[in-house]
């Protein structure tokens, strides 16, 4: 399947699992559709990647927008901050 929602509605269904960015699953989530299994195995890395010319020097709008996206991101995406909060404060 190359639709999200249609995967996401598949799992709701008990067709299988999958693996999505938690933006997309959250509501799910939230609302006890979707349990989160397998989180020691989820790759790490950084959610967004900033792709510009190489160059000596970047242009200083386009560092300022890498470094705003940098820190309003670390540790997790604000996505993930949320959820991980709600889970925490679930039963």
């Amino acid at each position: 399947m190359d639709s999200a929602e249609a995967l996401v509605e598949a799992a709701i269904h008990g067709v299988g699992i999958v693996h999505l960015p938690t933006y997309l699953l959250a509501s799910a989530i939230r609302g006890g559709q979707l349990t989160p299994i397998l989180e020691r195995f989820a790759p790490r890395g950084s959610p967004i990647r900033a792709i510009y010319p190489t160059r000596r020097q970047v242009a200083p709008k386009v560092r300022m927008f890498i470094d705003s996206l940098t820190a309003a991101w670390q540790p997790l995406p604000p996505w993930e901050r949320e959820l991980a909060g709600s889970l925490r404060t679930s039963p």
